[in-house]
């Protein structure tokens, strides 16, 4: 996807910022950063320590890597612009665009968002490029304002968002205003969005555990919640733990997406399977992350991720029929198309029929003839179903069904999320051996005599 004009000066004034961040160094420093080449090849040492610190094998604890220069500069370098833009597109999928929507549609005059793990306001700076596209047509009224609550411990990192918001943030029709607050001082009632990118991910479980419940009491109150983390598989699922939480503590949450239902997800990590929720997005990387990559081997062409969006269920209007953007859909499909080798087929076509779904197209000889690939959907009764086809017939990751295909083999994959231990994990429980006259000591009564026997009729 090209850069729009708005993302391209996104991208100016934060390599303004980078070069500024050396002020202090010499003189020949300074020199060798104000090129793009020059600029890439002095960030390229630091760029790649934060990367091997934020791998799938990182401390339990991380360390305070916004506070130090050199990683508060690998983050500006390397990872804030692919995180506004993977926030942006979120923001701009059908479902959660007409959620924005309606958020906006409120004559208030202070819009709340509530930006957690900040850092330089990542996700405040996608909502206003959101903003900027979506809400031209619409008419603010004098003193309308857009009010951001940062969440974020390292004060430099946020006073360098700050910067960059005020000078991107010139030209808007509304104002645009940032204070610092901490989880436990939101007041529910004034908050409208609440963001977090990339930020569930470096907490603890007890902090997890208090903003599950906060985030809980935003969403019965009306606010838009969008939580967006990495795409690995222990990101993803430790998400999907994260989302069921939510559920079980709110009392009127609905996921807006990318799920078509409010069941718990599948793809946890309960669940017993190598299959989890993630998607991914290309995109025109800038300049300076082109240099960046030469330098360091690293790539940042493909962006992965995982999300789910969620906000209060509203009634709906009696004789109102939902719109494309808002109808749940019956199925999300979450993995690419498997090709299934041919040695299988047997075995398939007796699955097939042994776990039919009632839907599609019937698993006859001539359909399982030919290149047959497989793709995983999760429908709106938050059930995985197998989708067979011919390869480029098969619906790409990420995309929403409207309907079942008819066309594909549509079966039920096995339920296989550990509800109990397994039986070879449970502890042995010898039966407890009672004699005869232990059972006549318990059943003395209070006079100390036996019981007397019941009389047979």
């Amino acid at each position: 996807m090209p850069m729009s004009e708005d993302f391209q000066t996104l991208d100016r004034l934060t390599q303004e910022a980078l070069r500024s961040s050396f002020h202090n160094e010499d003189g020949e420093k300074r020199k060798a950063v104000s090129s793009t080449r020059g600029l890439a090849a002095t960030l390229a040492p630091e760029v790649k320590q934060l990367w091997q610190l934020l791998n799938p094998k990182r401390p339990r604890k991380l360390p305070l890597y916004m506070n130090d220069a050199e990683g508060a500069r690998a983050y500006l370098a390397s990872f804030f612009l692919p995180n506004v833009f993977k926030t942006l597109s979120i923001l701009e999928l059908p479902e959660n665009s007409a959620a924005l929507q309606r958020v906006f549609q409120s004559k208030r005059k202070k819009h709340t968002l509530v930006d957690h793990g900040s850092g330089p306001l990542t996700a405040s700076l996608a909502l206003v490029l959101w903003m900027k596209r979506h809400l031209s047509g619409k008419t603010f009224e004098e003193g309308e304002e857009l009010r951001v609550l940062a969440v974020e411990a390292s004060n430099s990192i946020l006073q360098t968002g700050i910067d960059l918001l005020q000078q991107f943030s010139l030209d808007l029709p509304f104002a645009v205003s940032v204070e610092k607050v901490g989880v436990r001082q939101l007041e529910p009632e004034t908050v409208h969005l609440f963001f977090s990118v990339n930020a569930l991910n470096e907490f603890g479980q007890m902090a997890k555990g208090i903003l599950n419940s906060t985030v809980a009491k935003l969403v019965d109150r009306g606010a838009f919640v969008l939580f967006v983390e990495p795409g690995q598989d222990v990101h993803a699922r430790k998400l999907g733990d994260f989302r069921n939480s939510l559920l079980s503590k709110s009392k009127k949450a609905r996921i807006v997406g990318p799920c078509t239902h409010s069941h718990p997800c599948p793809l946890t990590s309960s669940a017993q399977r190598k299959d989890w929720c993630w998607f991914r997005m290309k995109w025109e990387r800038t300049p300076l992350l082109k240099q960046i990559d030469r330098s360091t081997g690293l790539k940042h062409e493909e962006l992965n991720y995982s999300y789910f969006s969620c906000m209060k269920q509203m009634k709906q209007v009696r004789g109102s029929q939902p719109t494309t953007a808002t109808a749940p859909g019956w199925a999300r499909v979450v993995s690419d198309a498997m090709p299934l080798p041919a040695a299988k087929r047997p075995q398939l076509k007796v699955y097939m029929h042994r776990n039919p779904s009632g839907l599609g197209a019937a698993p006859t000889d001539s359909k399982l003839r030919g290149e047959l690939s497989k793709c995983l959907a999760c429908s709106h009764e938050g059930k995985l179903c197998g989708v067979f086809n011919k390869g480029k017939a098969l619906p790409t990751r990420g995309e929403k069904l409207e309907q079942p295909p008819q066309e594909a083999i549509i079966c039920r994959e096995k339920d296989q999320i550990s509800q109990q231990p397994s039986r070879a994990k449970r502890p042995a429980v010898l039966p407890k051996i009672v004699s005869r006259a232990q059972k006549a000591r318990r059943q003395r009564n209070s006079n100390g005599n036996l019981p007397q026997k019941k009389k047979r009729n």
